[in-house]
């Protein structure tokens, strides 16, 4: 039995098991996988559904997604969300195509969706990971084993960080803030960089402001917000925001101040972060899908992830199917710049689309 509901209409007898649910799963540690996270973005927009599969008094799995026109389907949070799939225990099977048909969708991207869950293996384009910091026996543990790997990041950033605060003045960390004024300083830094780098502005969207204030004041045991700030005197010169679920910091959002930048004080704040972590009981920060330089050098593990799309019968899959062809035939021309256009362009309409 498959009911979907308004992720708004979530009982706390639905969210109790959903807990339950993930308690019995390791692979749903993220804090994208609580029930909090849904139930933010739904307060925010008016597009997120529930699957609750089984019987609505005892659910045996949860599938939380938003639909929009044409029946398209996309994660909780769109663009924002770094992890996403059904909440089911590790040894249930879905017959994902069936489950969504049953959601009413046309179609369900994902990009993010831990290679455990095996039943979307069929429905995956491309295979990617993300990496993580290995925190469980300590920081300093830790350490040692990025160093064994031959990354000699830990130690440059430990110079870093001495030389800033020879030539500059004394540095002062904050795991977790309450200030409001940082996280719309945050934003504000985040947007400039977004606009500069050419890419879609994430905090050009009231909900996803909105989102990011209301996760930054929940502050329950199993899913919180997480403002972290590094102080050069009084001033700000490095943010990150996140979000923790019982033992794991995903990192989310960081920025720093353009005018340290020679020695790195986003970096700084990320291993002070995993420095202070173990005293906050948290055993690993998710640094989120990527192979940029610092991620490659400061993990010690990685979550393996499926990208890919499931499709029902449907005119829009009709119409994708189209679109594929087209590229195709496009990627046969000779001149570079008409051949990759259809790609860049339905790339740059995705990535917009996926935060409206």
């Amino acid at each position: 039995m498959i009911k979907v509901i308004d992720a708004r209409d979530l009982t706390t007898r639905h969210t109790a098991a959903w807990e339950e649910i993930r308690a019995s799963n390791p692979n749903l540690r993220s804090p994208y996988f609580s029930p909090s996270f849904t139930r933010l973005v739904a307060a925010v927009r008016t597009d997120v559904r529930v699957a609750i599969i089984g019987k609505s008094s005892d659910p045996t799995a949860f599938f939380p997604f938003q639909v929009g026109r044409w029946r398209l389907g996309r994660p909780v949070g769109g663009a924002l969300s770094d992890y996403h799939g059904p909440i089911a225990s590790h040894d249930l099977a879905l017959d994902i195509p069936e489950l969504i048909a049953r959601c009413g969708l046309a179609v369900w991207d994902f990009d993010h969706v831990p290679v455990a869950q095996r039943e979307f293996a069929p429905h995956a384009k491309v295979q990617s990971h993300s990496p993580y910091m290995d925190l469980k026996r300590g920081y300093e543990a830790y350490c040692e084993q990025v160093r064994a790997s031959g990354s000699k990041q830990v130690n440059k950033i430990g110079t870093l960080f001495r030389k800033l605060e020879r030539e500059q003045g004394s540095l002062r960390f904050v795991m977790d803030t309450t200030d409001d004024l940082l996280l719309t300083r945050l934003m504000a830094l985040k947007s400039d960089q977004y606009r500069e780098s050419g890419t879609v502005d994430a905090f050009a969207y009231g909900w996803t402001r909105q989102l990011l204030r209301a996760i930054h004041e929940t502050k329950e045991d199993g899913f919180a917000g997480l403002l972290s700030a590094l102080y050069l005197g009084d001033e700000p010169i490095a943010l990150h925001f996140g979000m923790r679920s019982k033992d794991i910091i995903h990192y989310w959002f960081p920025v720093y101040s353009a005018n340290y930048a020679k020695f790195s004080p986003g970096l700084i704040l990320l291993l002070k972060m995993a420095e202070q972590a173990p005293a906050c009981r948290i055993r690993q920060i998710d640094l989120g899908k990527g192979d940029t330089m610092y991620k490659q050098r400061l993990m010690s593990g990685k979550t393996e992830l499926l990208e890919g799309s499931v499709e029902t019968p449907s005119l829009v899959k009709h119409c994708r199917s189209a679109l594929s062809a087209w590229e195709k035939c496009m990627a046969k021309i000779p001149v570079q710049g008409l051949r990759t256009l259809p790609s860049r362009l339905q790339g740059r309409m995705e990535r917009r689309r996926r935060f409206l």
